[in-house]
């Protein structure tokens, strides 16, 4: 029998998508845990439970739909089955690249305070270049047919079940690259304006809403440039090779930025400024129950607290109708109207926001943890 490297070039294809896809799933899994006490316990249509929820299983609907059509599983599909499965898993794709883009947009929004200039800025940058990359690419990926199996030796050999036509036009994919280079090199700026923003002295501890857009955002947008650049200036769009070359590339990055978006998401429930918390918490999570039911105290209940040291009692009211009740050789460090510091077992913890919303405890400078009682309610810390 013979094999036509077009045949080859189809294998191949569908084993470069599994790879990543089968990492994308490991994380999903190992991260599972996360999901379910930070994620799950918001508010049904809040905006990041929603774009956390859509860019994981998007992309978990999208592999399996693509297991049925590009495994050796020997399925009896039609030609006709063959594209609404494919093309079903190409949607999924691009609401899941459209929930990561979103999530980068909205936490930048956040992280840089809010604010309806920012607001109108953002939101006209973003549509500028996201609908043409979505409507061109969206083009580019539903112009692939399905054929039938006798037309595609090797695919019919290994008991694929469907078989597809080769991309030979790469004009649209290469516009592509451009736009969504532009669109990087803009945000990326914007990322560097938010740590420009909030930097801090030399020498001193950098605040933790800096490290995340460092860590995770700039992640995110430094994969989607190589990205972009590679597929704009390296893809010879009358060759079909190159085009094979960098599809390496575009999956190894969009295995990359769901993953940096998820990040994201989860690390903005720990964000340390007052200003952003606030955009936080109107937009994106409810921080009061951003630590799951385990940390939402009602009356009498308790937080146990490492590093427990001999008994003492202090009490204290604090404004907005909440009170603090602590034991084991808490003493009281510093007062007033915006914060309140204790050391617990010498560990120093400071307690603020505890207004009409929520109270806060946080290890400074280290992890935050947030606490929502019921109104009146007493808070024992061991």
């Amino acid at each position: 029998m013979d094999f036509k490297s077009e045949d080859i070039r189809r294998v191949v294809d569908a084993k470069t998508y599994e790879l990543p896809s089968t990492r994308a799933i490991c994380y999903y899994l190992s991260t599972y845990d996360l999901e379910i006490t930070k994620i799950w316990p918001q508010p049904t249509f809040k905006l990041g439970r929603l774009l956390f929820l859509g860019m994981r299983y998007s992309n978990v609907l999208a592999y399996a739909l693509a297991c049925i059509h590009s495994t050796g599983n020997h399925a009896k599909l039609g030609v006709r089955t063959c594209s609404i499965v494919r093309n079903s898993a190409q949607a999924l794709e691009v609401l899941n690249v459209t929930c990561a883009e979103v999530t980068f947009w909205i936490c930048l929004y956040a992280l840089l305070g809010g604010g309806r200039k920012c607001r109108r800025i953002l939101g006209a940058a973003f549509l500028i270049f996201f609908l043409p990359i979505q409507i061109l690419d969206g083009m580019w990926r539903f112009q692939v047919s399905s054929i039938p199996l006798s037309q595609a030796p090797i695919p019919s050999a290994l008991g694929y079940p469907c078989a597809f036509e080769d991309q030979v036009d790469f004009k649209l994919y290469a516009i592509t690259g451009f736009i969504g280079m532009a669109r990087s090199l803009l945000v990326l700026s914007g990322t560097l304006i938010v740590q420009a923003r909030w930097a801090s002295p030399s020498g001193t501890e950098s605040p933790l809403v800096v490290s995340i857009i460092r860590r995770e955002g700039l992640g995110y947008y430094l994969s989607v440039t190589v990205l972009y650049c590679s597929i704009g200036l390296s893809i010879n769009i009358s060759s079909i090779q190159h085009a094979q070359t960098w599809d390496i590339v575009d999956k190894l990055c969009k295995l990359a930025y769901p993953i940096f978006a998820d990040r994201l998401l989860l690390r903005m429930q720990t964000v340390d400024n007052p200003e952003a918390q606030d955009v936080v918490s109107a937009l994106i999570f409810d921080l009061s129950v951003a630590y799951g039911p385990e940390l939402d105290l009602g009356t009498n209940e308790r937080a146990d607290i490492a590093g427990r040291a001999s008994r003492g009692d202090w009490e204290d009211g604090l404004g907005g109708g909440y009170e603090l009740e602590g034991m084991s050789g808490a003493r009281r460090r510093e007062s007033g109207d915006e914060a309140v510091r204790v050391t617990v077992g010498g560990v120093l913890w400071g307690v603020r926001g505890y207004g009409d919303s929520r109270l806060v405890l946080v290890v400074l400078g280290k992890t935050e943890k947030r606490l929502a009682p019921r109104r009146g309610s007493h808070i024992r810390v061991l």
